[in-house]
């Protein structure tokens, strides 16, 4: 944290200038705020903390939750924005008797269900209670758009823009329309819960007619009906042959004359032309939503307002077929969108940010001039996998994709190798809530016995103390142990035939893991990461010219704006591949792991469901979808308005063994 981080901060919190605020949270970020009271726009007046609530520190006293309403209603979490969800939860509560709480980024959590838009009736509606209203009538009439079919880009107005896109357009009116209509016949979808009504109906002997206000022919209608598995009705009534619409009323009236108005059932999304006109004419209606609006009502305005490139809206269209191609998907939910698969989950949050990432690497690397890209272990995993679906779908000739297996642990274990290298490897990792003894073990993998110095942590002594107590006691032991783990890894580079040349992939990093393997390997190389925090610690020979970031804005971890960069150890848990971290390597080379103590099944659905967003957008599109598109639909993990069940939340583990932290996720 520095001058620039705190230019940052304060213009997040103007806002607040000069009012009483509680910082919750004893951390880094409440000792620099505190030590820079006077340069922050609001006053610190107290602390709140979890587990203290008396005392005080960094000059201020610490309070209980009870003391809150004597000194502020504004409380500032600091704390990095990955715990900050957590944290929210467990003090939220506090907002029902009038507490502003805010991000260190000054962002207020927020993702409520748009209750306007979902009545009672809505959530009540479902399969059952349309058919059971079919069951009443003889005649059934529907909708076409919206209703019957859904389209793939999910807004009309996609629809030129994805067609403006085309190349060699007719200049003609007429060949431009048949143009348009082609592409459109190509986009619409059925919606799968109609379609079973439609079938249903005609099972037990139904008329069925379609009404339609539509610039498209009965004859272009009935070709996209029929191509969608709509086959075997009465009639089509459109506007633009009629001259007759739906919203003037003049269609109904035409329809009221051809048939007893209380013999039909009409279904369909739009309450104005579909429920309240044609009730003035005496017809029974049965309104749905739209897959738009079922979107709209469930927090996700922001992601369809981002939409602008065709595959945005591709993406878009894909994850409202999954989740809202069924007019009735918030049946029983209290309006909550439920995910309670890990392949949904996997394809609605992550597979357009996956996606758009490893677009982005792969054309970042053949911009440079790579040959080979090494997806490092174990956040590379999936996106090797994604790489090689892009790649082969556009048949691109690209960099050469190896999944590579190297961790924390593995490079500093082997770069320990003299008196630098183990002094090197404190310098870049020590860790104040390790003991001593501990971090021995994690970080050079030699076990030493417990004395009356190795015991305490490494936060009651200084780094310099740490390091003379390493040398003095347990440099043999770790020094010969790290040539082993050297010569094993050279063994393993030369099994896997790793180039000497190459491009590499990571995930959220410092450079401290790339700079300790420019050591083992002699050289340095590109690495394309999601983005690359500042480190004091790590001062790569390189510098910063070899490393690409695709997000720029989460540099810190309590100022981004990134969702993900936000919230990171969300992406760390779902990224992570079904081995446990790499240890070290044998004597052949072999990678050796940790043992996993928990189920990794359900990230194997996540990322089937990543897998399967990559070849359905690559179905339609050769793009990507936008970074700001994806990183909004990323966001709405945390609305309020969305239940994942725990089915999946259940596998969402943040397992750092170097640093011994082991915890479940919470959403």
């Amino acid at each position: 944290m520095d001058h620039e981080f705190l230019q940052q901060f304060n213009k997040s919190f103007a806002r607040l200038s000069g009012e009483p605020v509680i910082l919750y949270g004893l951390g880094p970020l409440t000792k620099f705020l505190a030590e820079n009271a006077g340069l922050i726009p609001f006053k610190i007046v107290a602390l709140l903390d979890r587990d203290l609530t008396s005392g005080s520190m960094y000059g201020f006293d610490i309070i209980s939750i009870e003391q809150i309403e004597q000194y502020s209603r504004n409380i500032v979490i600091a704390a990095q924005l990955s715990n900050c969800r957590m944290i929210y939860k467990r003090i939220s509560y506090l907002e029902k008797n009038g507490v502003s709480i805010f991000y260190p980024n000054g962002n207020q959590p927020k993702g409520a269900t748009d209750s306007s838009l979902l009545s009672t009736e809505d959530l009540e509606k479902s399969k059952d209670l349309l058919f059971a209203a079919m069951d009443k009538h003889d005649i059934i009439s529907f909708d076409i758009f919206d209703t019957a079919l859904m389209r793939k880009c999910l807004l009309p107005d996609a629809v030129s823009t994805i067609l403006n896109e085309q190349p060699n357009l007719p200049s003609e009116q007429s060949a431009m329309m048949e143009t348009k209509f082609a592409l459109e016949k190509e986009l619409l979808i059925p919606r799968a819960d109609i379609l079973d009504a439609f079938n249903y109906a005609k099972s037990k002997g139904k008329k069925i007619i379609f009404a339609s206000d539509m610039y498209y022919s009965k004859k272009q209608l009935s070709d996209v009906l029929l191509h969608n598995g709509y086959n075997g009705y009465s009639d089509i009534f459109v506007s633009s042959e009629l001259k007759k619409s739906k919203e003037s009323g003049e269609l109904w009236e035409y329809l009221s004359t051809l048939y007893r108005p209380e013999q039909v059932l009409h279904i369909g999304d739009h309450q104005l032309c579909d429920c309240l006109i044609p009730e003035k004419f005496g017809f029974t209606t049965f309104y749905i939503k739209s897959s738009l609006e079922l979107m709209q009502a469930t927090g996700f305005d922001d992601v369809i307002s981002a939409a602008s490139t065709p595959a945005d809206y591709f993406a878009l269209g894909l994850v409202a077929d999954k989740l809202f191609n069924s007019p009735f998907a918030l049946h029983g939910t209290h309006g909550k969108l439920r995910i309670d698969s890990g392949f949904l989950f996997g394809y609605t949050f992550f597979g357009s940010l996956t996606s758009s990432f490893v677009r982005w690497i792969l054309d970042s690397a053949c911009e440079n001039k790579e040959e080979s890209l090494l997806f490092f272990g174990r956040d590379g995993y999936i996106w090797s996998k994604v790489y090689d679906v892009i790649t082969d779908s556009l048949g691109l000739t690209a960099p050469v994709n190896k999944y590579f297996y190297t961790s924390r642990r593995a490079v500093s274990g082997a770069s320990a190798i003299d008196e630098n290298g183990i002094a090197l490897v404190l310098q870049l990792y020590m860790n104040g809530n390790l003991t001593i003894q501990k971090m021995i073990l994690n970080f050079f993998g030699v076990e030493v016995p417990l004395d009356h110095i190795n015991k305490v942590k490494c936060n009651q002594m200084n780094a310099r103390d740490i390091l003379d107590y390493v040398l003095d006691n347990h440099k043999d032991a770790i020094i010969s142990n790290a040539r082993m783990e050297l010569e094993n890894f050279k063994a393993y580079l030369k099994r896997e035939r790793i180039p000497e040349s190459f491009g590499a992939t990571d995930f959220v990093i410092s450079g401290r893991t790339q700079q300790l393997l420019e050591k083992i390997l002699g050289h340095s190389f590109h690495t394309y990461c999601y983005t690359k925090t500042t480190s004091k610690e790590a001062s790569a020979s390189n510098g910063d010219s070899n490393y690409f970031q695709y997000c720029t804005d989460s540099s810190s971890p309590y100022t981004t704006k990134d969702s993900l960069g936000a919230s990171h150890v969300f992406g760390e848990a779902v990224y992570t591949a079904p081995h446990g971290q790499v240890l070290c390597f044998d004597k052949n080379g072999g990678p050796v792991f940790e043992t996993l103590e928990y189920d990794v099944s359900q990230i194997a659905n996540i990322h089937s469901g990543i897998l399967a967003f990559a070849k359905d957008m690559l179905t339609h599109v050769d793009a990507a979808p936008s970074r700001q598109f994806s990183d909004l639909l990323y966001a709405k993990i945390f609305s309020n308005s969305i239940a994942i069940t725990e089915k999946v939340t259940d596998s969402l583990m943040c397992i750092d063994s170097f640093n011994d932290v082991k915890e479940r996720l919470t959403i």
